[in-house]
Order: structure tokens, then C-alpha cells, then sequence
């Protein structure tokens, strides 16, 4: 071996990162020939294979031994530069103009140009540059990207525009303090944004509060279908770095998850396997398991328990023997409580009045009159429940009935019955996932995934 030691695990990773730089950068010429000299060749052996001559192999022998890998890289970057991935021409079209790359258009930029914005977009994001560090020289991106002096410029140009670039007189171009994303999210919900329902106002909710607390900014946009919609407006702000995270609820992963660096999380519903991120289950069919531990806390035993499912075709619900109800009344026997033959009411997607008529009726059954407190599964039910409980009762006497439901938090609803309300606490689990993105961004890809706060 050429080399006085081999070169430790570490340092040859380093090495292997400066090796993927620019085709003729010195830097990249010099660990290439610290790599070869590894592996056992020769001075003449490795200056023939990287044709160059021998007195740069024996320099690069001399710095690697001096100082390791950063001497190999000194007098360029204080920290490698990062091999990212070059996205294609029509993901830094669709990026930059909101379309799809198909056609010639006008006033298009060149794509080189595109590249070089992106790839300083996504290092700022990934925190693999410090705030305020110089940013590579210009010579290097020429060469990195095989594009024109002018085309770098326009690309600077561009960045210092967007604010991902701050050029000073005579000293270069530095990485700003302060970036176009900071404090700034999006959240992705499905239901309409002027008719927010469940879990997608809690979230919002949840969001609204953390602008007040943190002094963060939540923008909000609705997940359409793609025949609906192919190219969402929202895309092309996230392609640009424009958040510092996206949560999202979703039904369909395969087309919003991990978009160009950005750190993304959330969950999947109707369905789906899996989740965004680790620690997110599936939530369409949860029951939250503090719900009848604290029914029975409260000493109650006789639960009746309103359930929302999706009808079988024309409202009809089957319930008997579904595998809901079973999980049901198994949650509900694990913390000491029984749940009679008829005092498990499934209740499908009905008109409001529909609802409240089918609730009316199911509390005025004689076979559960002798039911203690009442248990909502479905948050959406709890408005016509409590309704129809003081249209029963009256309200006085229904101020005394517990009433336990399953829910997001903070909830949207108001009712006129108090109600104890156990679920996702939205408010801790988006305080989560803004941390997390704090922690990506400084660089930290180690951090700790967002999580579901349960409560």
C-alpha cells in the first residue's frame, strides 16, 4: 500500500464524497487518487489510471497524511460538498413554472440554471450548509454543472431573489441567517377548506393556536383528487423550499410523500397501509384506549356506545358480528365495563335530522333504559347526540348524564351537555413535527420523528 495507514472508515466515506465532485475538480482529482493509492497502487500505478501526473499524486499523498480527508479538501469547501441527486428537466420545470415540462414555452430558464438553484434550495433545507457560511465559488458550480458564467450568475441572481442567497462585494456569496422557509408549514387537508370537518378542524385548530403560542405561519390547502386537479398550486411552493414541513392527511401517499427534500409527515386513512412516517398509525378505525378506562373511572358500567360506519348500499348498516363492533366490546370488557345486546348503535352517513331522529330513538328504547353513560366513537356525532339527549331527558336532567366521546383535540364543537373529550391532541403532536423540522433543517438527521400525541 502506498499510504502510510489505511485510511480509517470515516475518513474513507469523506474521501468517496469529495470523489463524486466535478469531473476536473482538483479536489475530486486529489481523493480519487487517495482512494487508488488505498486500494494498494502504486504513485505510477495511480497517475496513469487517473491520468494525471505523478507529482499531484504524491501532493495528495502528502496532504491525506498531513490531515486526512480536510486537508484533501483544503482550500476549497469548509465542509464537502453534498452529491445530491439532480432532479430531471421536467421535475425543474414543473418546479419552476408550475406545469409540466411538455412543450417548448418562452421565456423558459435554462435547465442548468434550474439545477444549480435547486441544488443550493435543497442543501439550505437539509441543513448540509451553515447559515451565514460562504456558499461553493462560482468557478465550482461551472464546472459541477457544466454550465456558461453567465447561466451561474442568472442562477445567483435567482437564489439572492428567493432569499437563499446574499452576495457581498468583494467576499462572495454567503447562505442567509434567515431563510424563505423558517417558521413557515403547510397543511394538507381533504375535506373543503370553507367546510372543514373532524380531524382536518381539529388540525387546523391545532394550528391556529401554535401561531399564537410559537408565532409559526400554517398555510392550508385541500388534498384533490388527480383527475380533479393534476398539478395543485401548492407543489410548486413546496418545490421551491417555501415550508419548512408539510403535514398532511391523506388517502393516497404515493403522490405528495417526500417531495424534493422537504421534510413531510402526517397519516393515512380509508384504508391504506402503513403511514408517512414511523410512529403514525392509520386512524380511520381507532379507538383511543384511555375512552372506557375512563367510563369505568367515573363508575359507570352500563355503556351505550354510538358508533359511525359506512353503510353496506342504501344506508343499510350490517353490524352484527362486523369486526368494529367486536373490537368495540372487547376495548370496552378490557377495562371492566358491559355492553349490552342493543346498546352497541351503529349510525351511517345520514342527513343531520335523519341522525338526531335515529338517535332519539335509540335512547328512547326500552331495552336501554337502564344505561348509565353514553360513549360517541365519532366526534360528528356528538352535536345531533347531545340534542337528542336533552330532547329525552330535558335539560337539566341531561346535564347529569356522563357523556364520554372520541375525538380530536381542540375540538370544534360546541355542545350545549358537557362532554370529556379522549383522542389525538393535535395541538402536541404538530408542536412535535415542528421540532422535528427545526431539527432537519439544522442539519440533524438523526432527530426524533414526529408523534401522535394521545390524550
Amino acid at each position: 500500500m502506498a499510504l502510510a495507514s489505511a485510511p480509517a472508515p470515516a475518513e474513507r466515506a469523506a474521501l468517496e464524497r469529495l470523489a463524486l465532485r466535478g469531473r476536473d475538480d482538483r479536489v475530486a482529482l486529489r481523493a480519487r487518487a487517495v482512494l487508488a493509492l488505498a486500494r494498494g497502487a502504486s504513485v505510477s500505478e495511480a497517475a496513469r489510471i487517473l491520468r494525471l501526473s505523478r507529482e499531484t499524486v504524491r501532493a495528495a499523498r502528502r496532504r491525506f497524511s498531513a490531515g486526512g480527508a480536510a486537508a484533501v479538501a483544503g482550500g476549497g469547501l469548509a465542509e464537502p460538498a453534498p452529491a445530491l441527486p439532480m432532479r430531471t428537466p421536467r421535475e425543474l420545470v414543473a418546479a419552476e413554472t408550475g406545469r409540466n415540462g411538455a412543450g417548448k414555452g418562452r421565456g423558459r430558464p435554462p435547465v442548468a440554471r434550474l439545477r444549480v438553484e435547486a441544488w443550493v434550495r435543497d442543501c439550505a433545507a437539509l441543513g448540509l450548509f451553515r447559515r451565514g457560511a460562504p456558499l461553493p465559488p462560482r468557478i465550482w458550480f461551472e464546472r459541477r454543472f457544466r454550465a456558461t458564467p453567465s447561466t451561474v450568475q442568472d442562477a445567483f441572481a435567482a437564489l439572492a431573489r428567493q432569499g437563499f442567497a446574499k452576495s457581498v462585494k468583494g467576499r462572495g456569496t454567503f447562505l442567509p441567517q434567515r431563510l424563505p422557509f423558517d417558521g413557515r408549514h403547510l397543511l394538507l387537508v381533504t375535506s373543503p377548506l370553507d367546510a372543514l370537518e373532524g380531524i382536518d378542524a381539529s388540525m387546523v385548530a391545532a394550528a391556529r393556536l401554535q401561531e399564537r403560542s410559537r408565532g409559526l405561519r400554517w398555510d392550508v390547502a385541500r388534498i384533490r383528487p388527480a383527475s380533479v386537479e393534476p398539478h395543485p398550486p401548492f407543489l410548486r411552493q413546496v418545490a421551491m423550499q417555501r415550508y419548512a414541513g408539510v403535514f398532511m392527511r391523506s388517502s393516497s401517499k404515493a403522490r405528495y410523500a417526500y417531495i424534493d427534500n422537504v421534510p413531510m409527515s402526517g397519516f393515512i386513512t380509508k384504508g391504506l397501509p402503513g403511514s408517512l412516517v414511523r410512529g403514525f398509525p392509520r386512524i380511520d378505525d381507532h379507538i383511543p384506549p384511555s375512552l372506557f378506562r375512563a367510563c369505568r373511572a367515573a363508575g359507570c358500567s352500563r355503556p351505550i356506545v354510538f358508533d359511525r360506519v359506512e353503510p353496506v348500499s342504501d344506508n343499510v348498516v350490517a353490524s352484527d358480528g362486523s369486526a368494529r363492533e367486536r373490537a368495540v366490546r372487547a376495548a370496552a370488557e378490557q377495562a371492566g365495563l358491559v355492553v349490552l345486546p342493543d346498546a352497541y348503535v351503529p349510525v351511517s352517513r345520514l342527513h343531520p335530522a335523519q341522525t338526531r331522529l335515529l338517535l332519539r330513538f335509540a335512547l328512547a328504547s326500552p331495552t336501554l333504559s337502564g344505561f348509565d353513560c353514553v360513549v360517541s366513537l365519532e366526534d360528528n356525532l356528538v352535536p345531533p347526540l347531545c340534542d337528542a339527549l336533552v330532547e329525552r331527558c330535558g335539560s337539566s336532567a341531561a346535564r347529569r348524564v356522563r357523556v364520554f366521546a372520541s375525538g380530536s383535540l381542540p375540538t370544534a364543537f360546541e355542545t350545549p351537555l358537557p362532554v370529556e373529550w379522549h383522542g389525538f391532541d393535535w395541538t402536541a403532536t404538530l408542536d412535535s413535527f415542528a421540532d422535528w423540522c427545526d431539527a432537519v433543517h439544522a442539519g440533524d438527521a438523526d432527530a426524533a420523528t414526529p408523534r401522535l400525541v394521545e390524550r
